[in-house]
């Protein structure tokens, strides 16, 4: 058997020639792979596979610990709270909506009351901006539920196209063929492939992704906490006339 070179399958263009019993077979993998798949691939599976490169792509630049996390800011924060200055801190806090600063300003206002619900306030903050970010992913998510199930829906249309041409070839007094059966199996077991093509790589990313945010929130929170215990008791009554202060034109 001689097996000529072939781009990878992910091309979907390319063709191996087989030599098998002295007879050369051309294997046209877009045919196969595409073509035969049915509706159900063209217009359904390989948009969703496009649609989740697009998001894994658009997810994997935006959810990075450099993106959401600003460390000069927790710097910032940290050295103006050592230096007691409390006002700057709450204002500093404010002059952005980054997900350090909306934590520690939820902190801040609490702390003004008590250590312990500044703690709560931090935990709920950190929660809330920790769901938004994980519903920006749960399309990949509901890609990586939904395509299997598309799959599947197609893997048994494919099943009834095939059963329904024995049916019809046996009416005819015919015997049936197998090349006859090929098309309803064809479309069968491509669609079943590119719902797992979508599957697969859709719920992997999502993992990971969720497992990021999750950590980059326990990290932020951690973080936020620090900075509101190196607030003086001093710098709590400071801080009350602060929070409750008009703010600047």
């Amino acid at each position: 058997m001689r097996i000529t070179p072939a781009l990878p399958l992910i091309c979907l263009f390319a063709s191996t020639a087989v030599a098998q019993d002295g007879s050369a077979v051309s294997i046209d993998y877009f045919h196969r792979f595409v073509i035969d798949g049915g509706l159900i691939t063209w217009f359904v599976l390989i948009p969703l596979s496009v649609a989740t490169f697009a998001l894994i792509l658009r997810h994997a630049l935006v959810i990075r610990p450099s993106r959401i996390l600003d460390r000069q800011d927790y710097e910032k924060l940290a050295k103006t709270l050592a230096r007691g200055d409390v006002e700057a801190a709450w204002r500093m806090s404010g002059q952005g909506e980054t997900f350090l600063f909306s934590v520690v300003r939820r902190g801040l206002v609490e702390l003004a009351n008590s250590p312990e619900s500044a703690e709560t306030a931090v935990i709920e903050a950190t929660e809330e901006r920790a769901t938004n970010l994980l519903r920006r992913i749960e399309y990949l998510n509901i890609i990586g539920n939904v395509a299997p199930m598309i799959g599947l829906f197609g893997t048994v249309y494919g099943i009834i196209l095939a059963f329904n041409k024995l049916v019809e070839v046996v009416r005819q007094g015919g015997v049936t063929q197998p090349d006859q059966l090929a098309e309803g199996i064809s479309v069968a077991l491509v669609t079943t492939f590119w719902g797992l093509i979508v599957a697969i790589p859709a719920l992997a990313m999502y993992g990971l992704f969720r497992n990021r945010i999750d950590a980059i929130a326990a990290q932020i929170a951690n973080m936020s906490l620090d900075l509101l215990r190196s607030v003086t008791p001093d710098g709590r009554d400071r801080l009350r006339v602060a929070t409750l202060a008009p703010p600047e034109e």
